[in-house]
């Protein structure tokens, strides 16, 4: 018989004689005990012990640094996508507000002959935008430094990247070329829609004529920007435009100032400076390509339509979302132009100085297209992604509305030498800080939208916010509201994107990302060789 036999089982004990149930070990030989409960907080404290006898806490105060560190990552990704990218956002609309500011300087007749072809090419040049969207798409999916691809995958990616790019440029100097027929027949047509009077009709149709020659400029660079993007290289796109920015400036003051040109030196700066930047985007992206570090840049012939179908049903939802905004903007500027001269140069001040803030936040949307749909299998990310993107959208907001406050109110001399002028600028100042306010948000919820692939309700959002635009102008006209009532209408054209959006996640709780976000079918561009 066994010595030990008829005796009681022997209890683990620990060091101090303390009964214990044996070990449960994991896999890695340890030991994970039960949750311990915090009072007042219920919060959690996991001990791991090994099989020496060792235990290593991990405390509240651990996991919130972990929670900190996970928050800080996810802003440094937003931040190195959307810092580089606002330079190629403000590009366009930094010299139409320094455009803006000489010509100011020099006749408030010829200011006001800049409200209406603001609203023209940024309606024309908004339009094309997609050029941009869908080449960085394209060449970020045909990757060529993509992790653990074949030599063969690598030169079909190369082969299909090449050839898109090439087809591209082509198509943007085409529509470029297109564009500079289109103003030259109807431009008089055009500015007479917009709500050009007679008096200024004249100087509208100079400088409208010689801007239209820069378009080639604008479509090649709108397609090389997106190139680089694809390439994963946000910071040539901001060197470029700071470059096109400063000859820019420099061409305003001589031709505007010094020589007292008004418009036509206004026009004939931009084409010099946007073709500047089309240049060196060429030069660059072609030694990228001769050096092996991107894609070559070669002639591959007339572009085929199936080479564009992938994502033409993105880009026809973008487009129409485009185009009810511009629309809204358009309708906006012919009604404060056919309340007199002084009104349109106040507004055209007003509206270029808010045109050139609401492009602040672009970066931002351009993070969230990105980063959501990067992200879309990992519910917790976007979720997190969609938290932050919102607070840095209203803070952007807040901050832009106090920086138009204090120019509308302190420097009003910057835009305008006519105290007239001036007093009127200072009357909107309540719209436009509301308006820059609510633009800022509503970016943000449509960047996560698209990038979460729920984005078919943006062009009927847009549409609703004209529809309700278009009513108030008319409402205000009856009433002789004047240019404030005008610039209400805007805020409220914002205001109702806004209260869209909110009803249609209320009605797609389950799969919004601002929600409990079940993935939907995502309309994601595919290359297709």
């Amino acid at each position: 018989m066994p010595h030990n036999a008829g005796t009681p089982p022997q209890l683990n004990t620990d060091a101090r004689g303390r009964s214990c149930s044996p070990p449960n070990l994991n896999r890695d030989n340890t030991e994970l005990t039960d949750v311990t409960v915090i009072s007042g907080f219920h919060a959690a404290k996991r001990r791991r012990r090994d099989v020496d006898g060792h235990h290593q806490v991990i405390p509240d105060s651990a996991r919130k640094k972990q929670a900190a560190h996970t928050s800080l990552s996810d802003l440094v990704d937003v931040a190195s996508l959307a810092v580089p990218s606002l330079g190629a956002v403000l590009a366009d609309p930094l010299i139409s507000l320094v455009d803006t500011a000489c010509v100011g300087q020099v006749s408030s007749l010829q200011l006001a002959s800049l409200g209406p072809n603001t609203a023209i090419f940024n309606l024309i040049f908004q339009v094309f935008a997609f050029l941009s969207v869908t080449t960085t798409n394209v060449l970020a999916t045909n990757s060529i430094q993509a992790p653990g691809i074949s030599d063969k995958e690598r030169k079909r990616r190369l082969s299909f990247s090449e050839m898109m790019l090439s087809y591209t440029l082509c198509v943007a100097m085409m529509l470029g070329l297109c564009i500079i027929v289109f103003l030259e027949a109807i431009g008089p047509w055009l500015l007479t829609l917009v709500g050009s009077s007679a008096d200024i009709l004249g100087p509208a149709l100079q400088y409208l004529r010689i801007r239209a020659t820069a378009s080639p400029a604008v479509m090649l660079v709108m397609v090389a920007q997106g190139a680089c993007f694809g390439q994963q290289d946000a910071w040539t796109p901001l060197k470029v435009a700071i470059a096109v920015a400063i000859i820019n400036l420099a061409g305003d003051y001589y031709l505007i100032i010094q020589r007292g040109l008004g418009v036509i030196g206004a026009g004939i700066t931009c084409p010099v400076a946007q073709y500047f930047g089309a240049i060196v985007f060429i030069i660059y992206l072609q030694r990228m390509g001769r050096r092996d570090k991107g894609i070559p840049l070669s002639w591959q012939g007339w572009p085929r339509l199936v080479a564009f179908r992938p994502y033409l049903g993105v880009a026809t939802t973008l487009l129409a979302r485009t185009l009810f905004t511009m629309c809204s903007y358009t309708s906006i500027t012919a009604a404060a132009t056919s309340l007199g001269t002084p009104e349109a140069a106040a507004h055209q001040v007003t509206l270029q100085l808010f045109w050139f803030l609401s492009f602040v936040p672009e970066p931002l949307s351009m993070a969230a297209q990105s980063l959501v749909a990067r992200d879309s299998s990992d519910p917790a990310r976007v979720k997190r992604l969609t938290r932050l993107l919102l607070k840095l959208g209203l803070f952007a907001g807040i901050v832009l509305a106090a920086v138009v406050a204090l120019i509308m109110i302190k420097l009003p001399w910057l835009f305008t030498s006519d105290a007239a002028v001036a007093a009127d600028v200072g009357q909107l100042v309540a719209q436009a800080m509301c308006s820059t306010l609510i633009c800022s948000i509503v970016m943000m919820f449509d960047g996560i939208s698209i990038g979460s692939g729920d984005f078919r309700h943006l062009p009927q959002t847009n549409l609703l916010g004209w529809l309700v635009t278009g009513t108030s102008l008319v409402i205000g006209r009856r009433l002789k509201g004047g240019l404030g009532l005008v610039w209400w209408s805007l805020s409220l054209f914002f205001a109702t994107r806004l209260l869209w959006h909110l009803v249609h996640i209320y009605k797609h709780w389950t799969t919004s990302a601002f929600g409990k976000y079940q993935r939907p079918g995502h309309q994601e561009v595919h290359a297709v060789a």
